[in-house]
């Protein structure tokens, strides 16, 4: 009974056991897919369009974002909602779709948003905290300024920037015809149609063509049709961004092109794609297929995990050339005018374009054939011409046999001849003799054989050579009075002559005469050979032309080297850069070109006057051929500018030292008429041949580097590169723009606090200048306030800031119960300059401000440059009432002595020892830099704090005042009061 029941009882274990795995396997299989479906859920993506659907821009853009979405790897649910604000821009409009997305979407988790256009991406980025929170944003159709600002107010959003090319489609219709004078510009009154028109404008100045450029935003619908656009055959409509006209019509851009393109005479080009195809001529357009797929690109990189603030703003154009042929055909447009890689639709068939392949292959099978049969014919007629000549030959042959019989006797009656001609040559000799010894000349012969010398009486009149009764006698005592350096020369011109290569011995060197000195001979002569042609004897003069070869040197000296510092000049260098070229490229050498910029020389003219700087210019050309390497060639090329050719340069580490050398020969102080001066130099180097094969491409490339060196900072070299062209091209752009700037009221200035450390109250401002430009929008600091430098108008710039800082300074204080600081920064330019001390005092007292209430920021390296002339105006706008801030301490050259001697209030610590605050090497810096200024009676500024933990550790060390985006960011002036 007992097994039984133990048997019972096994069966009826395993069978719960086997029940339990019935039961756990089922509950994989029932709960498994949800937990698959979980993980992989599609990403849900949002496309909101400003435009409605049937709209070409916009449906564009929808199918290209649709097809990269399918064709990729991530499963994407995209849904899709258009705005209808071309149709419909009112807030109606507004607040219905509102009200959709708020319904449709408000349980739905969106992981990314798309707009396309301007009013898609406002509605998201208005609504972004109620509907789409921390959702990333990629948009699309945004003009790059627009963009930008964007992307500075917002975090969480990048895209692709909407970038149109009037340029290259205007370009392209002045090849088409270049007798083009008008361009009548299609376009409403949009933002986005306004923006484009100034566009057009900013491509004709680029393309430098005098081209009317006329807006056509007025025009309506029944004005076009009435026959409003009765234009001269100079003339070509632009479509740019035209909707609605001025009478509220509203039509697609495809119906606003057909419209015009049938009631004008002239091409209508285009901006944008959807256009070619109903009468648009085409151009340089803008796709929204391709503006689309870069789009979605880019919202595929982040819904696979990338980092949105990693992904910058899309600034390339994204245009494509493209026709329509049925308009070129129209206007008689050759397609041979159009760029390479055009796009052309509506092409007839060609039977040549479509069978080119077999058409050259038959015609090259006909020309092979033809070459062959003219081969064939060829050799025919040259077999016949041959056996004819032969013929020829064979009669001739027999006349010549006969005329040489006849010619026996001619040669006999010759030889006769010679026998009287040398009889004859001999009492020429004797005659020959009589002229020597006639002569005013120094006249000498030389017996080749023996290298015996003859001197005529008067040459040792003229040359004075040696005393008569030390006659030379010998070849080798003449070439012993012959200065060393020409004795080769004198010697090779010889063995020309011997040799048969010269036919006359001319040559110049120097003779000493018996005072031991040098002087100029100029030698010639000719040689009289035996039967076998060998010289036996030669004759010839010698003419003193010392005084001609000293009056050569002083032309040579003048032409060729610099009369203010001894340095070869432009021309010198010009040619030596010419023949170093020849000799590097026929041997694969490699050289350098150097130049060399006086940094903020002509404030040292303009503060000192002209005479000081060229004794300067002659101190640092003296320097610098002391200094500097001697297997060098230095030249001045004129102004402050200098050169150095380079031709050992093997390897840039070579060359690196070099620059290095001639920026180190520049820390010491130069003195001029007592006056000491911290001068530093910027260095542009070109090598070659990488950098060039002329001396103009490598001057202009070395002095594009050194233009790039000052950007830079100054005091610096930099090697060339190709991108720098392009720099330079933007810088010069920027420098016409700034002209300017300052009467079309573009400059505003904005103000950053300086906190009191303990009471954490408002101490004072700094005042910063900003830049927006309508051409180049909002330019940074770093970009023109060098650029305001060298050209000199920081001078008056700088006096606006002063004005307006100044009643900035007035206005904040006016109810304020502490003094607010107000300070300004200084530029070397302006603190050099002779009026800046009484510039000053006007503007206090135009302004009618307290002395007291206003700061002046000045650098380092600005004092330094001249340091008694700076200390000086610094002493009387002290006295004044000014504060003297020293901005940027630790990054320039004073020290403890030249601190002690600046009358200044208040010491900035510059904003890298702040940053190192977050290492334990830099907080026993700022700890000393804080004590020393404190030691010597010194407020402290902190600048550049951005986190609590620098603040906390400058409170440690008793920093007076803090300056930073912890505190604020530079704000405009009416922003100000709210930070009180």
């Amino acid at each position: 009974m007992g097994i039984r029941y133990i048997k019972i009882f096994i069966k009826r274990t395993l069978s719960i056991i086997w029940i339990g795995i019935l039961v756990f396997s089922f509950s994989l299989l029932l709960f498994h897919p949800h937990r698959v479906q979980a993980q992989d859920r599609p990403k849900n993506v949002l496309l909101i369009n400003s435009y409605h659907k049937g709209f070409t821009w916009t449906d564009d853009i929808t199918d290209a974002i649709t097809k990269t979405f399918k064709d990729g790897s991530l499963k994407i649910d995209l849904s899709v909602e258009y705005m209808d604000w071309k149709n419909f821009p009112k807030i109606q409009n507004l607040n219905l779709f509102d009200q959709t997305i708020s319904y449709k979407y408000k349980n739905k988790v969106i992981d990314l948003i798309i707009t396309s256009d301007d009013a898609a991406l406002n509605y998201v980025l208005a609504n972004r905290d109620k509907l789409f929170k921390n959702v990333p944003i990629v948009f699309s159709g945004i003009y790059t300024d627009t963009a930008k600002g964007y992307m500075e107010q917002n975090k969480n959003i990048t895209g692709v920037a909407e970038k149109i090319n009037p340029k290259g489609t205007i370009a392209v219709a002045l090849n088409v015809n270049p007798n083009l004078q008008k361009i009548y510009v299609f376009h409403d009154n949009t933002e986005s149609g306004i923006q484009a028109f100034h566009d057009v404008i900013k491509g004709v100045r680029e393309l430098d063509r005098d081209l009317d450029v006329i807006s056509l935003s007025s025009m309506s619908h029944s004005d076009i049709i009435s026959g409003g656009l009765k234009l001269s055959q100079d003339s070509i409509i632009l479509m740019t961004t035209f909707v609605r006209d001025i009478e509220g019509r509203t039509m697609e851009m495809e119906e606003w092109v057909n419209l015009l393109s049938k009631n004008t005479s002239v091409p209508v080009y285009d901006l944008y794609e959807m256009g070619i195809g109903h009468g648009s001529v085409g151009g340089s357009v803008v796709s929204g297929t391709l503006e689309g797929e870069e789009a979605a690109n880019i919202a595929i990189r982040i819904l696979a995990g990338e980092d949105i603030s990693h992904i910058p703003l899309r600034e390339r154009e994204i245009t494509m050339l493209k026709f329509d042929y049925n308009q070129l055909y129209a206007f008689s447009i050759p397609v041979s005018k159009l760029p390479k890689d055009s796009i052309i639709i509506n092409k007839p068939f060609s039977f040549y374009e479509v069978y080119k392949r077999l058409v050259w292959t038959v015609l090259i099978i006909f020309l092979l054939m033809a070459v062959f049969i003219v081969i064939l014919y060829t050799n025919i007629r040259q077999r016949k011409k041959a056996e004819k000549d032969l013929l020829y030959s064979h009669e001739e042959l027999s006349s010549l046999y006969e005329e040489l019989a006849a010619s026996e006797e001619e040669l006999r009656v010759q030889n006769q001849l010679l026998e009287e001609n040398r009889n004859e040559i001999q009492q020429s000799e004797e005659r020959y003799k009589l002229v020597f010894e006639a002569s005013n000349e120094g006249l000498w012969e030389l017996d080749t054989t023996t290298n015996e010398m003859f001197f005529s009486e008067r040459w040792y009149d003229i040359f004075d050579s040696i005393s008569r009764d030390k006659k030379i006698s010998h070849f080798d005592s003449w070439l012993a009075l012959i200065h060393p350096e020409d004795r080769d020369r004198a010697s090779s011109a010889l063995a020309s002559l011997k040799t048969g290569k010269s036919k006359k011995y001319e040559c110049e060197y120097r003779v000493q005469n018996k005072n031991g000195e040098y002087q100029w001979v100029f030698s010639k002569g000719i040689a009289l050979r035996d039967e076998n042609n060998n010289i036996k004897r030669m004759a010839g003069s010698h003419t003193n032309i010392h005084e001609r070869k000293l009056q050569q040197e002083k032309i040579k000296q003048l032409a060729y080297y610099d009369p203010l510092t001894g340095l070869p000049n432009r021309t010198f260098l010009s040619y030596k850069l010419h023949s170093i070229l020849r000799i590097a490229k026929e041997n694969g050498e490699k050289g350098a070109v150097i130049f060399i910029d006086i940094d903020n020389f002509k404030m040292i003219n303009d503060a000192f006057g002209h005479t000081f700087g060229d004794m300067l210019l002659k101190h640092i050309g003296e320097r610098l051929k002391e200094k500097v390497r001697q297997d060098v060639h230095i030249g001045r090329l004129g102004g402050d500018e200098f050169l150095i050719l380079f031709e050992a340069a093997k390897q840039d580490e070579m060359i690196e030292g070099l620059a290095k050398e001639i920026i180190e020969c520049f820390a010491e102080d130069f003195i001029v008429e007592e006056k000491k001066l911290h001068i530093t130099t910027s260095i542009g180097i070109a090598k070659y041949p990488g950098d060039g094969d002329t001396p103009d491409d490598l001057l202009k490339n070395a002095d594009t580097a050194m233009y790039r060196a000052k950007y830079e900072g100054k005091n610096r070299y930099r090697f060339f590169e190709k991108s720098m062209n392009e720099d330079l091209a933007q810088k010069m752009l920027l420098q016409n723009s700034l002209r300017n700037a300052l009467e079309r009221n573009e400059f505003v200035l904005y103000y950053q606090p300086e906190v009191d450390t303990f009471s954490k109250s408002i101490y004072g401002f700094e005042a910063l200048i900003r830049w927006i430009s309508p051409e180049h929008g909002f330019v940074s600091p770093l970009k023109f306030i060098h650029i305001l430098e060298e050209t000199g108008m920081i001078v008056e710039v700088g006096k606006w800031v002063f004005k307006n800082a100044c009643e900035f300074a007035r206005k904040i204080n006016i109810d304020e119960a502490n003094r607010i600081i107000v300070s300004i920064n200084v530029s070397p330019i302006q603190l050099m300059h002779n009026d800046f001390v009484e510039d000053v005092k006007d503007i206090i007292a135009s302004t009618e401000i307290s002395p007291e209430l206003i700061g002046f920021e000045i650098t380092e390296t600005a004092l330094m440059e001249s340091f008694a002339e700076n200390i000086d105006k610094l002493y009387k706008l002290r006295a004044l009432g000014v504060m003297i801030i020293l901005d940027d301490f630790g990054t320039g050259y004073s020290s403890l002595n030249y601190l002690r001697k600046m009358p200044i209030d208040i010491l900035k610590i510059d904003k890298s020892f702040v940053d190192d605050l977050n290492s334990e090497e830099g907080k026993p810096l700022a700890e000393s830099i804080v004590a020393l200024a404190h030691s010597i009676g010194l407020k402290v500024v902190a600048e550049g704090v951005e986190t609590e933990d620098q603040f906390n550790i400058l409170q440690k060390y008793k920093c007076d005042l803090i300056q930073g985006y912890l505190i604020s960011k530079p704000v405009p002036q009416e922003e100000t009061l709210k930070l009180f």
